[in-house]
């Protein structure tokens, strides 16, 4: 695998994402298949636009964060004023995928992250230069500049692919460095 100095790997323990485990356990209604995607992947977006403002999931929003900041220095890019804006949940039965797509707008900058929810999960293709692929893990999170095409691969096992994905919404750059006397 080629490494991409915009993509973030990390693990976050049980305790921050078993909530949403039991979300999706308890809301299957929730999710449907997203009538402008041209895919096969049921998805909690449409109904629910920012799953992160659930009060339950006040601890797993603030792990979030704290990667996206970590993200933010490992790229040594200024401290971004900015809040994550959308946060849903994808499901992947057996043979469903993700087509190419990117999570850029033209009016505002975004990175995206993805986080695992089980085990069994097919790979993500993300393009830029040359193609990368992972193979995540439960637990496991990936934050990507929003720009990169990035693609999930046909599930090709009986067990859900559970994950859920995120943009945080960069709002303001800081430039100003403490020793700075104005």
């Amino acid at each position: 695998m080629a490494e991409d100095r915009y993509i973030y790997k990390s693990q976050i323990k049980e305790e921050f994402y078993d909530i949403a485990n039991k979300f999706v356990r308890f809301n299957k209604e929730v999710f449907k298949l997203h009538p402008k995607w041209f895919c096969l992947v049921k998805t909690s977006l449409q109904q629910l636009p920012n799953i992160l403002i659930i009060p339950e999931f006040l601890d797993l929003k603030l792990e979030l964060l704290r990667h996206c900041d970590l993200f933010m220095r490992k790229n040594d890019l200024e401290f971004s004023d900015g809040y994550i804006e959308e946060c849903w949940i994808n499901i992947y039965e057996k043979n469903y995928y993700q087509e190419f797509h990117d999570h850029a707008r033209t009016n505002f900058k975004y990175f995206s992250g993805v986080l695992y929810l089980t085990d069994d999960n097919s790979k993500i293709q993300f393009f830029r230069d040359n193609s990368i692929f992972l193979k995540p893990k439960k637990g496991e999170i990936i934050i990507f500049d929003s720009s990169y095409e990035h693609r999930v691969l046909p599930q090709d096992s009986n067990s859900l692919r559970v994950s859920l994905a995120f943009n945080f919404k960069k709002c303001r750059d800081y430039s100003i460095k403490a020793n700075d006397s104005r």
